[in-house]
């Protein structure tokens, strides 16, 4: 059995602890978020040296990726002759991969786009919803990169609707 001045010196010490590793994730954070920033930055002074809309649009995927660490990323922009979404630029994909190929109907994006999902204008589905909310033809990758846990990444689908100045869906960017 501990005494109470054990017990004390017990709790003071977990506080202690619980402070520490409270700063230390706060470190890791703010240090993610530097170099998140940072990459960021030389994506937007990269975007003015480009030389075409490709060019900008590749920019953009690379840096999303390099940025925020995403494994593979795809832009997809709305066809004005069919108003499906084929991919204008990716990266993490193998030239002519399906993804690639295979472009998004408008009709689909519209079931996606559910503002339940909706987290501060990015929308984060689990796997199950968007295969469930998809044409089949939409449905062409599954995350490889899965953590565990509650809060775990486990093939969820990030999309970042690109939107003009009223409101229309221009794109849709896919990490």
């Amino acid at each position: 059995l501990l005494s109470d001045e054990e017990l004390d010196v017990l709790v003071a010490a977990a506080s202690q602890a619980s402070v520490l590793v409270e700063t230390a994730q706060s470190a890791a954070n703010w240090a993610r978020s530097q170099t998140a920033l940072t990459e960021l930055l030389a994506v937007s002074s990269r975007l003015l040296e480009s030389s075409s809309v490709d060019d900008v649009l590749n920019v953009v995927c690379t840096g999303i990726q390099s940025a925020l660490g995403f494994d593979k990323v795809v832009i997809q922009l709305r066809d004005p002759a069919t108003g499906d979404f084929p991919s204008v630029a990716g990266t993490g994909w193998q030239p002519g991969d399906a993804v690639l190929e295979t472009p998004t109907t408008a009709a689909d994006l519209d079931r996606l786009l559910d503002p339940e999902f909706e987290i501060e204008g990015c929308f984060l589905l689990p796997y199950e919803e968007g295969a469930r909310r998809c044409s089949a033809a939409s449905v062409s990758y599954s995350s490889q990169l899965n953590g565990a846990g509650p809060n775990a990444w486990n093939r969820h689908w990030l999309l970042v609707p690109l939107r003009e100045t009223d409101g229309s869906l221009v794109g849709v960017v896919w990490a």
